[in-house]
C-alpha cells in the first residue's frame, strides 16, 4: 500500500475535470489542481532511478562504497525481479493569503499509484542511502510533510515500486471531504514506466 501525505484545491487542468466534485481525473504530468482549502498541487515530472555497474561501485581495494552501494544493490535485485524505482516529483504551494488564510498539515492527505487496472502499489522505503542518491535534491524525500503556512512552496519525492510495463497513474487525495461529503482527488497519467526518464545511483 502506497500511502505518502499532502494537501491541495481546483485550478485549470485538462483531462476529465468535475469541479463541483472536485475530482480531476487523466491529467498530463506538469498540470496543477488547486483544492477548495487553498492547496494547489503540481506533479511536476516522474522518472526511474538506474543502479551503476556493479564494478564502478568498489573501492580502490575491491571493498563496497557506502549507502550508495547498498542501494545500488537493492535497485539490481528489484530489477531482477521486473520491478523499477520510479521517483515521482511534486510541488505543493498555499495560495491562502498570508493572515487571511490557515496553515496546512501536509500529513493529512495520501498519495497513491496503481497500473490501469491494478490494486495500490508498493512504496519504497526511503532511509539514509535513498537520500543521500537522490539526483534531484531539490525534491527531498523528506521533510517536506511538515506545516505548509499561507503563501509558501514547497517540493518533495514521492518513490514507488513498479513493475515494468505498468501504465502509471499516480492520485492525491486530500484528507477532508468536500461540502457534498465526497473525497476530492487529482489523478496524473504518467503512461508507461518503460518510456520515463531514468536517472542514475
Amino acid at each position: 500500500m502506497v500511502v505518502l501525505i499532502v494537501f491541495l484545491p481546483p485550478m485549470g487542468c485538462g483531462g476529465s475535470e468535475d469541479p463541483s466534485a472536485e475530482r480531476y481525473e487523466g491529467l498530463e504530468v506538469g498540470r496543477t489542481v488547486e483544492f477548495s482549502s487553498g492547496i494547489a498541487v503540481t506533479l511536476e515530472a516522474a522518472s526511474v532511478m538506474i543502479p551503476p555497474e556493479p564494478q564502478t561501485l568498489a573501492g580502490p581495494r575491491g571493498e563496497a562504497g557506502s549507502g550508495s552501494f547498498d542501494l545500488a544493490t537493492q535497485l539490481r535485485q528489484e530489477m531482477r525481479e521486473g520491478n523499477r524505482l520510479v521517483n515521482v516529483r511534486f510541488s505543493l504551494e498555499n495560495t491562502n493569503r498570508i493572515g487571511k488564510g490557515p496553515s496546512w498539515s501536509l500529513e493529512a492527505g495520501q498519495w497513491e499509484a496503481q497500473g490501469a487496472n491494478g490494486p495500490p502499489l508498493e512504496g519504497a522505503p526511503i532511509g539514509e542511502a535513498m537520500e543521500a542518491s537522490n539526483p534531484h535534491p531539490d525534491y527531498p524525500y523528506r521533510g517536506w510533510q511538515e506545516e505548509l503556512a499561507p503563501g509558501k512552496r514547497r517540493q518533495g519525492t514521492i518513490p514507488f515500486m513498479v513493475p515494468e510495463g505498468t501504465e502509471l497513474h499516480v492520485r492525491y487525495t486530500p484528507g477532508s471531504r468536500d461540502a457534498g461529503g465526497a473525497n476530492p482527488l487529482a489523478e496524473w497519467d504518467l503512461g508507461n514506466v518503460s518510456k520515463l526518464s531514468q536517472d542514475q545511483v
